[in-house]
């Protein structure tokens, strides 16, 4: 009798360790199938790639983050948008056509501005398509921490670029027109954030000031001033540009060199 039983129970443990080890590749298969896929709007795509020198990344933080910190546990992702889908002239695009979450407030096609003339005679955000690939995955982390870029100038043609430079007092604020600017190239751009609300976030100083406050290493105002500009240069530098020392809102594509000065008509870009 005993030998039946021992056989019986053999039987009965091989069973119950062959239905344990289906279920558990079942558990598996569910999470494999369920792990989510990434992806962005405006015919953008993302996909999880290394950091390196010409990639763009872009990071996703959890909500509990502060706005004043860079997480280091963050997802990197290489942001690419169709060209085949927007207009181009000379490389330049114009950035709402990649992505509508910018706030564009081009200054310089308004009165508001230092000269109290309007210079651009259309309000376009035009820009070189490879800045515009880092403006938007600068754009893409600033949108985890709460806040947009605001695009306040972008590409400025060869020829308003006289115009500034006779309007200004302080030229030190204003490129030669004999050497051109970054502006020229569609590989500037002159920004500042703004919060959930649409509102821009206090800086040292306002857009435009030609005065000490726009300076980096200004710190004769609030704390909160000072973290919002470094929160500000520190993403910007994160996705491929540099600052300049006496404007806190301006930033060049560290490529700037490898594109070509241009005139382009802002009514030409539009035909």
């Amino acid at each position: 009798m005993k030998r039946p039983i021992l056989i019986l129970f053999f039987v009965l443990a091989v069973l119950v360790t062959s239905f344990l080890f289906f279920c558990s590749c079942d558990t598996g298969n569910d999470k494999a199938d369920s792990a989510p896929t990434s992806t962005t709007a405006e015919g953008l795509s993302a996909a999880p790639t290394s950091t390196t020198a010409e990639g763009l990344s872009a990071t996703q933080t959890s909500s509990s983050s502060s706005p004043f910190e860079t997480p280091s546990n963050v997802e990197t992702k290489t942001h690419a948008f169709n060209e085949d889908i927007v207009v181009k002239k000379h490389g330049l695009v114009k950035l709402d056509d990649l992505d509508s979450s910018f706030v564009l407030d081009i200054k310089y096609a308004t009165q508001d501005n230092f000269t109290g003339k309007v210079i651009y005679s259309r309000p376009l955000c035009l820009i070189h398509k490879e800045t515009a690939k880092k403006l938007i995955a600068a754009n893409n982390e600033f949108k985890e921490l709460g806040y947009r870029l605001k695009i306040l100038d972008a590409y400025r043609p060869f020829s308003a670029q006289q115009v500034l430079w006779d309007a200004a007092d302080n030229k030190s604020f204003v490129a030669d027109p004999k050497k051109g600017s970054i502006h020229n190239k569609g590989a500037a751009v002159d920004v500042t954030l703004v919060d959930e609300e649409g509102n821009e976030v206090e800086m040292p100083s306002d857009y435009d000031e030609f005065s000490e406050r726009a300076a980096l290493a200004y710190k004769d105002c609030p704390e909160h001033q000072i973290e919002n500009r470094e929160l500000l240069g520190r993403i910007m530098v994160k996705y491929g540009f540099r600052r300049t020392k006496n404007e806190w809102w301006h930033f060049e594509d560290t490529n700037a060199k490898n594109y070509p000065i241009l005139d382009i008509s802002f009514e030409e870009f539009e035909e």
